[in-house]
């Protein structure tokens, strides 16, 4: 599996074990393949609900837009998304998430399978850029 120009926002410290543990291969292989692990928190600083938030706002920064695969409304990729509607990122979500799509719908762009994704990808974007898989 070739992860190029892969990259990984933690939630904390990167001196730190990976957490959750069952992520440390996929850290090992992002790593082996030239990818990066960042975090802007500093050495030894744990995981924790205000770590994961700024990792959220990091992981929308980076992208020119984000991919919500599957949400709910209460879900943990809402503050991704709230981050990205914020510094007005392009929002792709798959239609299977219909209450977040009632919602929010003037700030998405729906898809419906990978041929539509591939579709208004290119119709909204004017270079090939960087995306986040929420």
């Amino acid at each position: 599996m070739s992860l190029q120009k892969t990259g990984a926002i933690l939630g904390q410290g990167l001196d730190l074990e990976i957490y959750p543990r069952e992520n440390i291969k996929l850290a090992e292989m992002i790593l082996e393949n030239n990818g990066f692990l960042l975090s802007e928190l500093i050495p030894q600083t744990e995981i924790s609900l205000f770590s994961l938030i700024k990792r959220d706002r990091l992981q929308s920064a980076l992208t020119s837009g984000i991919v919500i695969a599957e949400t709910g409304i209460k879900g943990g990729t809402v503050n991704t998304f709230k981050y990205a509607r914020e510094q007005k990122k392009k929002i792709f979500i798959s239609d299977i998430n219909k209450e977040f799509i009632e919602k929010y719908r003037k700030d998405l762009i729906v898809i419906k399978n990978s041929l539509d994704f591939e579709k208004k990808l290119k119709n909204n974007l004017e270079q090939k850029k960087s995306f986040l898989v929420a």
